[in-house]
C-alpha cells in the first residue's frame, strides 16, 4: 500500500496529473518509484486521445508517458496497479480486456 502525503489544501480526487520526463528519451524514474496515482492519471489522459485500447497496450502506451520503453515483468505489473486504480475509481471500465472510458 502506497502512502501519499497530501498538502492541506489538496483534494486527492481531484488530482489528475501526472509528472513526465523533460526529455521523452529518457525516464526519470523508475517504474516502482512511479506513484499509482500518477499511473492513473496518466491511463486517463492516453484513453482520452484513444477512447479505449485492449489493457496490454494501454499499459504499454502508460509507460511509455513516464518515458519507458521497455516492458518488463515489472514495469507491466506496475503499469497494471495503476490501470486497476483507475478502473476501481469508475473513471474507465474494462470490456473483456479492453478498457474504454465511460459513455
Amino acid at each position: 500500500h502506497e502512502e501519499i502525503v497530501w498538502r492541506t489544501e489538496q483534494v486527492p480526487a481531484e488530482y489528475l496529473v501526472f509528472r513526465a520526463p523533460r526529455d521523452a528519451e529518457q525516464p526519470e524514474r523508475e517504474a516502482d518509484e512511479i506513484v499509482i496515482v500518477e499511473i492513473a492519471n496518466a491511463a486517463r489522459f492516453v484513453l482520452s486521445a484513444h477512447v479505449s485500447l485492449a489493457r496490454s497496450d494501454l499499459a504499454r502506451e502508460v509507460a511509455r508517458q513516464f518515458g519507458i520503453g521497455r516492458m518488463g515483468p515489472k514495469v507491466q505489473a506496475r503499469m497494471d496497479l495503476g490501470i486497476d486504480r483507475l478502473l476501481a475509481s469508475g473513471a474507465a471500465l474494462l470490456d473483456d480486456d479492453v478498457v474504454r472510458l465511460p459513455d
